[in-house]
Parts: C-alpha cells; structure tokens; sequence
C-alpha cells in the first residue's frame, strides 16, 4: 500500500475536486516536512499550497478524482458502410481504478457528509464512463457480424 506522500505525487497532473474547487495537480515539491503543492485553476490562476506533513494524509483523503473521462477519441470507418463512429480509447482506465475510487468515496462520506454532493459527481462520471465503454463494445461487437 502506498503512503499518503507517494499518493500525493501520483496525483500531478490530474484533476482533482478539493473543498468544492476543480483543481489540477501541477506539481508537488518537498522541502524537510513542508510539501508545496502547485495547483491550477481552471480559469488558469494558480495556487499554492502548503501542508506540513502530517497533513498530507487528509489532503489525500480530502481530494476526489474528477479527471476520470476519456483521453482520446477517434474516428473509425466501417468499410461496409462507411458509418463513421466515435470510439472511445482510454488504456489508463481500468474497472478496478473506477472501482477504487468509488470505495473512496463511499469512505468519504463516511468520514464527512458534506462530501455527498462531490461523490454524487464522481459517481455520475464512473457512470457514464461505463455507459460509453458498454456502447463501445456493442459497437465492436456489431461490426464483426458484418
């Protein structure tokens, strides 16, 4: 399991919902038990944020994944019917990543009511990444009947 310091780290360059603000990790830089984390907005302003190391631990906690959507679309053609169609492609999403976060979440509640609202969000995300990954496979399988 990793620790809350190395969880930090695995979180630059995602977006992330932290007391009811979109943020996007940037960056984190470590100086003796002081983390500055490098946030960005998504108007653009940046943000600093400072935490003593023991608080690392509840950043983490506090923090729900929103850049949880597809990376990468692209057009394919059936060679039959040259319908085109918008496949959806992501190879750093994985069921059990979905799976986690949804648990986070769940553990978020828990620990903080107020926190309902942003797990409604995630929740509704991880849906609908589901429903575009289902349409996807419908997809695949119709073309190899044809």
């Amino acid at each position: 399991m990793k620790s809350p310091e190395e969880k930090l780290f695995d979180m630059i360059g995602k977006d992330w919902l932290y007391h009811s603000k979109n943020i996007r990790i940037l960056g984190v830089f470590q100086r003796d038990e002081i983390f500055r984390i490098k946030a960005e907005s998504p108007e653009g302003t940046n943000e600093d944020i400072d935490l003593h190391a023991q608080d690392v631990k509840q950043f983490v906690k506090d923090c729900l994944i929103v850049d949880m959507t597809p990376t990468v679309v692209e057009k394919a053609k059936d060679e039959n019917t040259e319908l085109a169609m918008a496949i959806v492609k992501n190879s750093n999403l994985d069921i059990n990543d979905l799976t986690q976060t949804l648990l986070d979440n769940i553990e978020k509640v828990r620990e903080n009511p107020e926190y309902i609202n942003q797990a409604k969000a995630v929740t509704n995300n991880v849906n609908s990444i589901l429903n575009l990954k289902r349409l996807q496979f419908q997809v695949a399988k119709e073309l190899k009947r044809k």
